[in-house]
C-alpha cells in the first residue's frame, strides 16, 4: 500500500518529533511533491539522518527544490537515493547545484524523467550539467 501524496505528509509530519532518526526509507510510496515538501520541513528539525531513500516517489521539480533547500540548512545525509522520480532537467539541475554545497553527501543516486526533451544530446547535456553541479562525490549514479 502506498501512502500517496495525501497520506505521506501526515505520516512525515510525525518525523518532526524524532530528533535522532538515522534512516528515512519512503521508497515507492508515490508521495509526489506534497510529500517531498513535508519531508523537507521535517528534516530541518532533525540533525542525525544518515540515509534517505526516496526512489520511485513521483517527486517533481517542486519537491526537489524543497528538499534541496532543506538539505543545505540541516546536517544532511551521507546517502540520498532519488532515482525513478519525475525529475526533469530543471529539477535535477536545481537539486544537484544545491547539493554541491553539502559536504556530508557521499552517495547520490539520481535519474531524470525521459521524454522528448530529455532524449539524445539534450539528455546527455543535462547529465553533464548535473555531474558538474554536484562535483565529486564518493559514489554517484546519474541515469
Amino acid at each position: 500500500m502506498q501512502l500517496g501524496p495525501k497520506g505521506s505528509p501526515k505520516i512525515i509530519e510525525s518525523l518532526r518529533e524524532c530528533k535522532h532518526l538515522e534512516l528515512v526509507d519512503l521508497h515507492g510510496n508515490g508521495m509526489a511533491d506534497p510529500g517531498a515538501t513535508a519531508l523537507a520541513n521535517a528534516l530541518t528539525s532533525n540533525s542525525i539522518v544518515a540515509a534517505i531513500d526516496l526512489n520511485d516517489n513521483q517527486i517533481g521539480p517542486n519537491g526537489a527544490r524543497a528538499l534541496s533547500k532543506a538539505l543545505t540548512k540541516c546536517a544532511s545525509p551521507g546517502r540520498l537515493e532519488m532515482s525513478a522520480n519525475c525529475l526533469t532537467s530543471p529539477g535535477a539541475t536545481i537539486l544537484a547545484s544545491e547539493l554541491k554545497q553539502n559536504k556530508n553527501l557521499g552517495h547520490l543516486a539520481l535519474s531524470m524523467a525521459t521524454g522528448k526533451s530529455q532524449r539524445g544530446d539534450q539528455g546527455e547535456a543535462t547529465k553533464r550539467r548535473v555531474l558538474q553541479a554536484v562535483g565529486s562525490k564518493e559514489e554517484m549514479v546519474v541515469a
